[in-house]
């Protein structure tokens, strides 16, 4: 299409073109032409005797000529509308390019900082897999010591509710209920706070490395050029790495250890959990009540 537009461009130049030409050639021909026809000889007297007819002939030539002058013009002016075209249309071309290259670029940068990315987020990874291994528990290692650790605990929690409740705080809506039935409704978050908080921060030595390192990778996931699909991936893949044990001791840490707040604040609203940790709200569990409360305000 635009080859014929192009071609039909061209033959209105020439027409035009043409036309000048040939009104230059009437205004050229046309005296002649009627001399000739006159039967005259070519002499002064005879120029002189054609009076007002030699002065139509004088305005008529004039008058082609400036026809001849409006068809070069209208033609010069189609040759400048073409080359304006053409500018328009490398302009075009030229912008096209430099979108292309800057998307190119920008691409380009994406992938290397995607990359930059996935190489510190997996050393990290790394790193915590390492400390994992690393870990010792009374005679147990690895994640045999986080689970050993997680009974531990969890039992001390245990032990304090029931003393709470030997002690005559054993009433869940003002009424006197069942050891068990206490343990697992008990919902004053403050003590529970106040204790998780003391057990904790006698276990720093223990833990306080490891909680660290979990908070800077969701840190540094949270805070990168990721969309949110990605960082909700990338959540994903850390918390794969993480046991049943670990995921019940993370729980704990972000929402009842005065420390863990930031990184409760980071995870809030993620679904970070994910269904993961269901064992904590079943029934005749330790604070099942209180622990369901929690992750339904964490998300």
């Amino acid at each position: 299409m635009d080859d014929n537009k192009e071609l039909q461009d061209k033959d209105v130049r020439k027409i035009w073109l043409y036309a000048g030409f040939g009104a230059i050639f009437s205004a050229i021909a046309m005296p002649i032409i009627i001399f000739v026809s006159s039967g005259e000889s070519a002499s002064i007297a005879t120029f002189k005797s054609l009076g007002a007819v030699g002065d139509f002939f004088g305005g008529s030539t004039i008058g082609f000529l400036s026809l001849a002058s409006i068809f070069f013009v209208i033609h010069a002016i189609r040759i400048q509308s073409q080359e304006l075209a053409f500018q328009r249309e490398e302009l075009r071309m030229t912008n096209e390019e430099l979108e292309k290259t800057r998307l190119q670029h920008e691409l380009s940068n994406q992938t290397l900082i995607k990359q930059q990315f996935d190489s510190t987020f997996f050393k990290m990874i790394d790193l915590h897999n390492s400390i994992v291994k690393e870990m010792e528990y009374r005679q147990k290692s690895s994640r045999s010591a986080f689970m050993f650790f997680w009974n531990y605990f969890v039992g001390e929690v245990r032990r304090d509710i029931f003393k709470k409740y030997d002690n005559g705080d054993g009433v869940i809506n003002g009424q006197k209920v069942e050891r068990n039935i206490f343990l697992e409704n008990y919902r004053n978050e403050q003590s529970v706070n106040a204790f998780v908080t003391s057990f904790l921060s006698e276990h720093e030595y223990l833990l306080g490395h490891y909680f660290r390192n979990m908070y800077r990778i969701i840190k540094f996931i949270e805070e990168s050029q990721l969309s949110k699909e990605e960082k909700r991936n990338y959540r994903g893949i850390f918390r794969a790495q993480l046991s049943t044990y670990e995921l019940y001791l993370l729980f704990y840490n972000v929402n009842y250890y005065d420390d863990g707040q930031n990184f409760r604040e980071l995870i809030r609203g993620k679904n970070f959990f994910d269904q993961h940790i269901d064992g904590l709200f079943e029934q005749n569990v330790v604070l099942a009540a209180l622990n369901k409360q929690v992750y339904q305000d964490l998300n």
